[in-house]
């Protein structure tokens, strides 16, 4: 077999040299387009904002088949790659990083086409909601999937806003992106509101033009809003939204809680005493059924402690672990919340209003572990 020079260097004594690349019987002189494809490089990421790069190719199949005759699989790929990113790397003056660059060639030498995907760029920092109706994310219409219907009123959305949409609108702008992905560390419900230190929050924008954008500007721009508030905000990466989705953090609340008007004062704290310290028994509630399975948690409440007394409402704080239903703590969820404040009090009870005051920082070692879980699900079935 006559191979080109490019060739040659890499399978040696297999066969004789050839000056003329378009002779080469292996490439047929697609080693002669390394100049041009790392030139395309250059001009079709000439708009993104990048300070290192990964690539990939794509291939004659022809190729690989007639590596087979040598008796060798992948080894003109492999050098096609090196010396392609090379070139790149000498014309842009930027660097290679397998699989963790700031954007990815794909480049196709059977067409001579390059197609640039920006990496995404990750955000993180921490929001406070101060809204009663505005969800954590964007509610996509279940009866039309978004593209609006008589029941969403033509929005494709059940609510008008999220945290997401308020978040991201500044920073999709500012950096160009196509859209993006909100990972928050838990969520609170519609009408609860997050204040104290704030939820810690990624933001993942997608294909983004620009990664090098002004935070505090940004921030300040995300500000604006009436009904969330960020701060902290700072460069992150994709294992900050693998942390984010695994902490299991205590959580402070306040609730205003509507109780029969003859329900006394130490009744209340008596109450609180014997669900502080205690483990909770929680089957799914019905509100979530529709997206949760039905199944039976145990969570740990660390304390309660009543805030305020009137006949007929009180406010109350809890702090409990990680996942505890507080509505359902408080109203009992018809009997599927064991104990709950309205159980020890033998009457309704309903939160008017709750409040997340704070995530706690650290490690919480008191929390249910996963053996206590299994016996309370077995307990709670019996």
């Amino acid at each position: 077999m006559h191979l080109c020079s490019f060739c040659y260097d890499i399978y040696k004594d297999k066969t004789e040299a050839v000056e003329d690349p378009a002779c080469c019987e292996l490439c047929e002189g697609l080693s002669n387009d390394l100049e041009f494809l790392s030139k395309l490089m250059v001009e079709e990421s000439k708009d993104f904002e990048f300070k290192s790069f990964y690539l990939g190719t794509k291939l004659y199949d022809e190729i690989a088949e007639r590596e087979e005759k040598l008796n060798v699989k992948g080894l003109f790929k492999h050098f096609f790659n090196l010396e392609l990113r090379s070139r790149f790397e000498e014309l842009s003056k930027k660097e290679h990083i397998s699989n963790k660059g700031d954007i990815y060639f794909l480049v196709d030498a059977r067409l001579n086409y390059v197609k640039v995907t920006p990496s995404p760029l990750y955000l993180c920092g921490r929001y406070n909601k101060l809204s009663r109706e505005l969800s954590q994310t964007t509610k996509t219409c279940l009866k039309c999937n978004g593209h609006g219907c008589i029941y969403c009123n033509g929005k494709g959305k059940l609510y008008d806003n999220s945290v997401e949409e308020i978040i991201s609108g500044p920073l999709i702008k500012e950096t160009l992106a196509k859209g993006s992905k909100f990972h928050g560390m838990g969520r609170e419900d519609v009408d609860v509101r997050m204040l104290g230190n704030g939820r810690p929050f990624v933001i993942e924008l997608i294909e983004p033009k620009k990664r090098k954008i002004d935070l505090k500007k940004a921030e300040k721009e995300i500000n604006k809003s009436d009904s969330v508030k960020v701060k902290d905000l700072e460069y992150s990466c994709e294992k900050r939204v693998e942390e984010i989705k695994s902490a299991k953090l205590d959580k402070t609340y306040g609730a205003t809680v509507s109780i029969q008007e003859h329900i006394q004062k130490e009744q209340i704290e008596s109450a609180l005493e014997e669900l502080s310290g205690s483990n909770v028994y929680q089957r799914t509630p019905q509100r979530v059924l529709h997206r949760r399975s039905d199944i039976v948690r145990i969570r740990r409440v660390k304390s309660a402690e009543l805030l305020d007394f009137n006949p007929g409402s009180v406010k109350i704080s809890f702090k409990t672990e990680s996942g505890t239903y507080i509505k359902e703590l408080v109203n009992g969820d018809k009997g599927r919340t064991v104990p709950s404040l309205a159980s020890l009090l033998n009457c309704e009870c309903k939160v008017d209003h709750l409040d997340v005051i704070s995530i706690e920082e650290g490690k919480n070692d008191q929390n249910v572990t996963w053996k206590e879980e299994r016996d309370a699900k077995v307990a709670y079935e019996k």
